[in-house]
């Protein structure tokens, strides 16, 4: 048994994918604008999810004119079956017929991590075309096809395409089309100042899905995996998305109101007075509203998706290039068409030799946000002398049983806070938090 486990381990640590991957997974996920290395420890984790396919952002074009490279790289010599570099055209019809449009990807520089595959990638074009223009986006498309520069290629699409009368063309000379089913309403200023506010996907969504058994060409249903905090003035217009924030530390931040005591799909907080948020500023009287999707209705998506005719689903994006994820891979990849319940959160406390308490969920299932924003709490109890003064560290929270955070050295046991967990990550304490040898008894409250 241990020299099979020594032989998983060294297949792992090869780039690329061994002669045994596991079965094909519906699911595929975007790479988007990550800058830098995509880190290994990332990709190598595609293979045992049976994951084989990866839509990689690399090019965009702005509505100046100009081309930006992201300098987005993969490890070298990393092979995967269907690999696709995305290039995002800002939503300007012009760009359709101007020569430093669409007729410009043939000319985009091959990123250096490319250089060194075996197998060429296909073009994915993802464009906002006005569906009055279709036709001529088809023709565009024809002419990149021209040019012999891409084995397939691919679009995004807007859910509303396919009652378009010209959606035929443009599905004639594409070899895959990927609608975004996600963000299907504006927030109207007057709904805004009504309190009512979009959800990022609803029941619409599932009827819109179910309109895409008409495609005439192979299809992939866009999903989201992302959580955005929008900013809205008083009058109800957007000023405009927070790009990185934490979801966690709203919750309990000082600047802000929650007006439910529940956190759901769409949560709203008042800004009661002046200061940043993860470096932008707010100020008192504007709406800040939390959106991520219900899992429950994302389940509901990826089987009215496969019902409805489509080859799989891709997730904007892969939890290590969005700005704020929603869902770890091994708990997306469990959501399939036979809707077979999420298995049983798993928690593990550990050890180490500096004294760090660690807290890890190895899977497959997200330890998410409690319904009511409080926090997730371990316990650990044992006699006094067992703690020693630390910090919380990766933790929201430290507190004590029978004594002070300021004499941890004193308390009988303590508890600490956190709001979610992933799967496959872990949660590290301050060094010389605990000063026992072995992991004193503990316990996490509520149970998952």
């Amino acid at each position: 048994m241990r020299i099979l486990l020594l032989i998983s381990c060294l297949l792992a640590a090869l780039p690329g994918w061994s002669a045994e991957p596991a079965p094909a997974s519906i699911h595929s996920f975007w790479i988007w604008n990550h800058v830098d290395s995509f880190p290994k420890r990332d990709v190598l984790a595609l293979q045992p999810l049976g994951i084989d396919r990866l839509y990689h952002h690399l090019h965009e074009l702005h509505p100046d004119g100009t081309w930006k490279e992201i300098r987005s790289f993969l490890p070298e010599h990393f092979e995967i079956p269907h690999r696709y570099s995305v290039v995002r055209i800002a939503p300007d019809p012009k760009w359709i017929d101007d020569p430093k449009g669409i007729a410009e990807i043939p000319q985009l520089p091959t990123p250096p991590h490319l250089r060194t595959t075996r197998k060429t990638p296909g073009l994915q074009i993802d464009f906002d075309c006005p569906a009055s223009r279709l036709a001529d986006y088809a023709a565009a498309i024809t002419r990149l096809r021209e040019t012999g520069k891409f084995p397939s290629i691919s679009v995004t699409a807007l859910a509303s395409w396919i009652d378009a009368p010209d959606f035929p063309k443009l599905a004639a000379v594409v070899d895959e089309i990927v609608p975004m089913f996600y963000d299907l309403e504006p927030d109207t200023p007057t709904a805004v100042q009504s309190g009512n506010f979009q959800p990022m996907i609803g029941a619409d969504t599932l009827r819109w899905i179910e309109k895409w058994k008409n495609c005439p060409q192979d299809w992939r249903a866009g999903l989201p995996n992302f959580q955005r905090l929008s900013i809205f003035a008083q009058d109800g217009s957007l000023v405009g998305h927070h790009p990185r924030f934490s979801p966690d530390s709203l919750l309990d931040h000082p600047l802000l109101d929650r007006q439910s005591p529940n956190l759901g799909p769409v949560t709203v907080f008042d800004v009661i007075h002046s200061g940043t948020l993860s470096n932008r500023k707010i100020e008192p009287g504007q709406i800040l509203v939390l959106r991520r999707p219900d899992d429950e209705l994302l389940r509901s998506a990826v089987t009215t998706s496969m019902n409805s005719g489509a080859r799989g689903i891709v997730w904007f994006a892969h939890p290590s290039s969005a700005p704020t994820p929603w869902r770890s891979l091994p708990h997306l990849c469990q959501f399939q068409p036979d809707m077979d319940p999420l298995a049983k959160p798993v928690i593990q406390v550990y050890l180490d030799e500096a004294g760090v308490i660690l807290v890890t969920n190895p899977g497959p299932t997200d330890i998410g946000p409690r319904p009511d924003g409080q926090p997730w709490k371990i316990t650990l109890q044992a006699a006094p002398g067992s703690f020693g003064r630390s910090h919380s560290g990766d933790f929201s929270s430290l507190e004590a049983i029978g004594g002070s955070t300021h004499r941890l050295e004193l308390a009988q046991g303590i508890r600490l806070g956190f709001h979610s967990l992933p799967a496959g990550k872990q949660l590290r304490s301050g060094p010389r938090l605990a000063l026992t040898s072995t992991v004193p008894p503990w316990s996490l409250d509520p149970t998952p």
